[in-house]
């Protein structure tokens, strides 16, 4: 079985039912990341991804305590914890 890998994507601030009308992207631009992550061959090089390029992960997102607190979270959803 291959490796399984887990990438997060950044579609940008998009206009839809929930976006502000002044919103710059288009919902079509932002799959095109999505369907690029979906169907390259190697991501392993970096964990998050914007406009079909790699991006470092925004300075908040790197704070081990709202980490733990995500992690959490997705626990909790799952019935984990």
């Amino acid at each position: 079985m291959p490796d399984v890998i887990s990438v997060a994507v950044d579609p940008g601030w998009v206009k839809t039912k929930l976006a502000s009308p002044g919103a710059p992207g288009d919902v079509s631009s932002s799959a095109e990341t999505i369907a690029f992550c979906c169907t390259a061959p190697n991501l392993a090089s970096a964990p998050y991804w914007k406009n079909r390029a790699p991006t470092p992960v925004p300075r908040p997102l790197r704070d081990p305590a709202l980490q733990d607190a995500i992690f959490a979270a997705c626990d909790r959803m799952v019935g984990v914890g």
